[in-house]
């Protein structure tokens, strides 16, 4: 019987090439996937991959790609609108499932399919990226190291600009009420303007300022692998009050016209290969039991998309190989806190 692959859907953007280019380097078997033939197309033919073309709505086909696939991956986002004929259509296939989102809701709604996914013997993961897969691993590391704490807070810092896409995803939010966990409960929290003790964070380069994340996937997935019952996500910020005022102002507004219109025309698509290669990430994190002991850790990691790259497919290579873990997980649920060793860098 031939090997299975990965399905890789949506390399018409910036980051679903970045993992093909990976795959194929490290000689995973993927076929490239999406709704635009010319884009996928290209993209095939300049890296020499396989490909197919289908819309992920039309049923028929996603059956018929599914056959040849043991793991299913969506880089297409953004995912506002959750692709819930896809999630059944890999249950029922029995083929495993990953993605690249990084919002608690959509976590939050995937796991709702855990139930089925275990009875099929399928694996769910999203957040397989620097969101959230940094910071989940950091938190089963922070969890390891004191098993009984209470409050758990976790941060990143990216350097240089996003991608058109991941700010084209941001800005969806502007305005929006988000999420905090207290006492294991999501309670409403509005973007840089939680309730919350943590404003710095030393990521080995001096303290930075600190805005709440309150869209953050960590929200749900390390509350489900820790138990954790109160935790906070962070992401450095130069100006918290400036990332307050456009959340205020910005929701259905000129301004968030404005700044759609820049981030298509202006913003670069993504990191060129030079800043990949010379770029660096950064993930902090504490834990602690209220009024008593606490543990952080701060990592410097690859550059963020770099970092999206290799851990997808590290994943995507564990998959085919048979090393899942059934039903909903997040990377570190499934693989520990060790699995972005390859993408730490020395102190």
């Amino acid at each position: 019987m031939a090997t299975k692959c990965a399905l890789l859907y949506g390399v018409s953007g910036y980051t679903g090439p970045l993992i093909a280019q990976k795959m194929a380097a490290q000689g995973i078997p993927v076929m490239l996937a999406g709704r635009s033939a010319q884009s996928v197309a290209a993209v095939a033919t300049h890296l020499n991959l396989p490909y197919c073309v289908f819309d992920l709505h039309n049923e028929a086909a996603l059956a018929t790609a599914l056959q040849s696939a043991a793991v299913f991956i969506n880089a297409a986002g953004p995912f506002a609108q959750p692709p819930q004929i896809l999630v059944q259509a890999c249950i029922q296939a029995q083929v495993h499932y990953l993605d690249l989102a990084g919002e608690y809701t959509f976590f939050d709604w995937l796991a709702q399919f855990d139930t089925a996914a275990q009875t099929a013997g399928v694996m769910l993961m999203p957040g397989v990226g620097f969101v959230i897969a940094a910071t989940d691993c950091m938190a089963a590391h922070l969890a390891q190291q004191l098993p009984t704490a209470t409050h758990l807070a976790l941060a990143y810092r990216v350097d240089g600009a996003p991608s058109r896409g991941t700010a084209l995803g941001a800005l969806q939010h502007l305005g929006q009420w988000g999420a905090l966990r207290r006492a294991g409960a999501l309670v409403p929290a509005r973007l840089a303007e939680a309730d919350c003790a943590i404003h710095h964070a030393d990521f080995g380069v001096g303290n930075q300022s600190l805005a709440y994340n309150a869209w953050s996937g960590d929200l749900v997935a390390a509350y489900r692998h820790t138990g954790i019952a109160n935790i906070e996500s962070y992401l450095a910020f130069p100006s918290p009050p400036l990332l307050r005022l456009l959340d205020r102002v910005g929701h259905g507004s000129a301004l968030q016209w404005l700044l759609n219109v820049i981030i298509r025309q202006v913003l670069p698509a993504g990191p060129s290969a030079a800043q990949r290669q010379t770029g660096q990430a950064a993930v902090w994190g504490k834990a602690w039991v209220n009024g008593g002991p606490a543990v952080s850790a701060c990592w410097a990691t690859a550059e963020a998309y770099e970092f999206t790259a290799v851990i997808a497919a590290i994943i995507a290579q564990r998959v085919i190989t048979g090393d899942v873990r059934a039903g909903f997980q997040s990377p570190a649920s499934a693989y520990g806190a060790g699995l972005i060793k390859p993408v730490l860098h020395s102190p």
